[in-house]
């Protein structure tokens, strides 16, 4: 399946290709940017690249898509979308390379799908995006040099524990990566790194150099050393950014509402940045009993950030259910760690049917 992928890409020409990834998220960045260098390296050329959200209308990038001959989907959790992916691949060529929590097999619909679930028999949340765009890519072309922007993916989706044999390779070929109190997590230089990039969440201009840095970064080394001024701007963000993020991982306890009886939270955060995932995400690694459920009114929506690391419940599961009750829903992810969002009228229907699923659920 891996081959087909690179098959795939060889015959794609880069003024006729879009890449479309998962949206100010660290291993879609990664993701697509190893693709796009691949692609510039086979073919002298950078394809168009594109961010999408899941809230976003999937209808208004099918219709853009449809203006190219190849569409490459990166880390989304696309296939939910299948009519509508049916109809695109009836003017394009699609290719999917997606970890996420399978909804259908596109490949019998004459689109290549690959998921680790087709070919691997390991937790496939753990096989993260950037790890196989990078896997697909390295049967294109010596791609060593990018070893490292799989490694952000890993950190960043936490799988490198699940890819420790890999990660080893990345610090054999960056040994100056090879640094902090955990060489395989967020407090590590290549975590440092994860964190610049994912500044990308403060706006449209820290998204596109999030994505140029990733595309044009040879030395990942000179990102920490603010050698780009794409990494300078992320850097500043990244600071700002951080202060909000401590303060919620800090407060949570007194601020989150607490469900004891089957250890559920359900913290609501203020932050003019989108820091819901970040704070998620550290809050459920320092508690991993908790089910952390994290959400933010942006505008006439509401993103939540759902996470549990001992896997008591899905969190898949649980985002589509409240997807599927909620006007507008959209939702799904990964076991321990999924996403949603839906229209801000229905907050006080999701705050009774938060606590109410997860009891049936534990069941």
């Amino acid at each position: 399946m891996l081959k087909q992928a690179a098959e795939f890409i060889k015959e794609c020409k880069p003024a006729s290709i879009a890449i479309v990834y998962h949206k100010a998220c660290g291993d879609g960045i990664a993701a697509a940017a190893i693709v796009a260098r691949t692609i510039e390296k086979l073919k002298g050329k950078l394809p168009k690249i594109i961010s999408y959200a899941y809230n976003e209308d999937f209808k208004k990038l099918s219709k853009e898509l449809s203006k190219y001959k190849f569409a490459i989907f990166v880390d989304l959790a696309i296939d939910r979308n299948k009519d509508e992916l049916i109809t695109l691949s009836k003017s394009a060529k699609v290719l999917i390379v997606d970890h996420h929590e399978l909804t259908n097999n596109l490949n019998k619909f004459g689109i290549l799908h690959v998921h680790p679930k087709f070919f691997w028999q390991g937790n496939s949340s753990k096989y993260v995006g950037a790890k196989l765009a990078y896997d697909i890519c390295a049967e294109v072309a010596d791609i060593s040099d990018m070893c490292w922007l799989a490694g952000v993916g890993l950190v960043h989706d936490v799988g490198s524990e699940d890819f420790k044999e890999f990660m080893n390779q990345i610090y054999r070929k960056f040994p100056e990566l090879k640094e902090g109190k955990n060489i395989y997590g967020f407090e590590s230089r290549l975590g440092q790194i994860v964190s610049v990039i994912t500044a990308a969440s403060y706006g449209p201009q820290a998204e596109k150099s999030a994505v140029k840095l990733c595309i044009e970064a040879k030395d990942p080394m000179a990102i920490l050393e603010s050698k780009y001024a794409e990494a300078r701007l992320l850097m500043h963000l990244k600071a700002d950014i951080n202060k909000e993020i401590n303060y919620y991982v800090k407060n949570w306890r007194t601020k989150a509402k607490m469900f004891k009886d089957i250890n559920l939270a359900l913290y609501r955060i203020n932050s003019k940045h989108n820091i819901g995932s970040a704070v998620s995400t550290i809050l459920s690694l320092k508690n991993p009993e908790v089910i952390f459920v994290v959400y933010k009114k942006i505008g006439s929506i509401i993103k939540i950030s759902t996470r549990n690391q001992t896997k008591r419940i899905n969190c898949d599961e649980l985002t589509k259910k409240l997807a599927a009750n909620l006007t507008n829903g959209v939702g799904g992810g990964h076991i321990p760690a999924a996403g949603s969002s839906f229209a801000a009228k229905d907050l006080k229907k999701f705050l009774e049917l938060v606590p109410k699923f997860v009891k049936e659920m534990l069941k």
